[in-house]
């Protein structure tokens, strides 16, 4: 599908950028994070999915599933109405403006940012022997939409975007959960008047097995993003206009070693000492103290007009190396960097277990 690595791509990067540092995190259930919408009362954690990769593979041979070595997973999620209601403190249409992003699902339905309640985009990537590079996208939509002006919108879109290729026209692919589905050229749609789904992925996955394991995830609670390290990663937020969020292996020397050597070396001590010096002055130089051991980061950005509240979450794999001293030391050397952290102000750090949390206040323009 056209568009789908940039999708990707911003998810992971939009994240970061939502966040004062840097790609955020995220992995499951709690009872602080924003309750949005009108469906049902469904918070967030509630549509944040997490598949086993054989559910959505678009293949009958056991060969393409192996043991999953990583999975990385980011979202972003926003409320377009805290951007209307301060408009002259944020540029939200503007170049990278926050209600720019997924601009072309709305499209797709036939809605504008000011018409859903929120929107929530989130990737999931895996990585295996033979699955390094698949990956599932998904953005849900939350409204109060007419299904037949969504199905409506999609053929008019498929008509601008395919015009006269007869191999390529929106297939209704039955209910699901009282969601109407449909698939297009690797797309895959859910659509009910209260949410609309789509879903992506590579040339192994199914689009519709996609959808079917989001819904699933929203109405019975399956493979949602509730790993052991949820709890603690995403308890301390608040709600937010924003919300975002990603996970990946702990940054440390070893996984620095296997994701760089591990083809041809078993362990590090392998390395012919030169290299393995040089290596292990690489990764001290390219990380500071307080990254050591950092697996997941999760934010939420309040606006309260000029200025707007955050709450940072930084979780790392063990307690000995959540080092609040070390991350406010970062933090006041790089106040100076970047606008994000020049307007910062009333800022704390707190250590709780894995996790180190930070709460504060800045200038609304520096981050949107």
């Amino acid at each position: 599908m056209n568009g789908e690595r940039s999708r990707r791509d911003f998810v992971r990067d939009g994240a970061a950028g939502l966040a004062t540092l840097g790609a955020v995190g995220l992995a499951g259930c709690t009872g602080s994070l924003p309750v949005i919408g009108d469906d049902d009362g469904a918070a967030l954690e509630q549509w944040l999915v997490d598949p086993s990769l054989g559910d959505i593979l678009e293949t009958d041979s056991d060969d393409e599933i192996d043991d999953i070595e990583r999975r990385d997973r980011s979202f972003v999620y926003i409320a377009p109405e805290a951007f209307v209601d301060n408009e002259e403190a944020t540029d939200p249409y503007g170049g990278h403006g926050a209600l720019s992003i997924e601009s072309e699902s709305r499209s797709r339905a036939g809605v504008t940012a000011t018409e859903i309640d929120w929107q929530l985009t989130q990737t999931v990537e895996y990585n295996g022997e033979n699955t390094t590079g698949t990956a599932i996208d998904v953005t849900i939509l939350s409204g109060s939409f007419d299904p037949d002006d969504v199905e409506e919108s999609l053929e008019q879109w498929v008509d601008d975007e395919y015009g006269d290729d007869d191999d390529q026209e929106l297939s209704s692919e039955g209910e699901y959960e009282s969601f109407d589905c449909y698939e297009i050229d690797g797309l895959g749609v859910a659509v009910r008047d209260n949410s609309v789904i789509e879903a992506t992925g590579g040339s192994l996955v199914d689009p519709v097995a996609a959808l079917e394991a989001t819904i699933d995830a929203r109405v019975d609670g399956d493979d949602r993003w509730t790993d052991d390290d949820a709890e603690a990663l995403l308890d301390p937020l608040e709600s937010g206009a924003t919300v975002s969020g990603n996970v990946s292996e702990p940054r440390t020397i070893e996984n620095a070693f296997e994701s760089q050597y591990g083809h041809r070396y078993d362990s590090i001590d392998e390395l012919p000492e030169a290299q393995r010096e040089q290596f292990e002055e690489q990764f001290d130089t390219e990380h500071d103290d307080w990254e050591t051991g950092l697996m997941g980061e999760a934010s939420s950005r309040e606006i309260d007009g000029e200025t707007t509240d955050i709450v940072d979450v930084l979780l790392y794999d063990s307690e000995g190396n959540a080092d609040a001293e070390a991350l406010r030391d970062h933090v006041e050397a790089n106040r100076d960097v970047g606008d994000e952290w020049a307007t910062l102000e009333d800022y704390s750090v707190s250590d709780e277990g894995r996790a180190l949390v930070l709460t504060g206040t800045v200038r609304t323009r520096s981050l949107y």
